[in-house]
């Protein structure tokens, strides 16, 4: 569990960051100042896994991870029985 959700955090933080190269370069052409974007973008990157491990989705009786877990190779749900 802890793998997938430090593979998780790390493949956002890395879509997010990229994410924000953009409206970074569009802020410097522009002159307007950066800071504000990548302070957002790097409380996102710690926000997201974070509430990932939170959020629990209600699927056909089945409590579901937002966080996909590795099975035999392939995606899948981390699921567990409903007490």
């Amino acid at each position: 569990m802890i793998s997938e959700l430090m593979l998780y955090g790390t493949k956002m933080a890395l879509l997010i960051g990229l994410a924000a190269l953009a409206p970074e370069s569009v802020a410097a052409w522009r002159g307007l100042p950066r800071r504000g974007l990548w302070a957002a973008a790097l409380v996102l990157s710690v926000a997201l896994p974070a509430l990932a491990v939170l959020i629990v989705r209600r699927i056909g009786g089945l409590l579901c991870s937002v966080v996909p877990a590795v099975a035999n190779g392939g995606p899948a749900l981390a699921a567990r029985a409903d007490p």
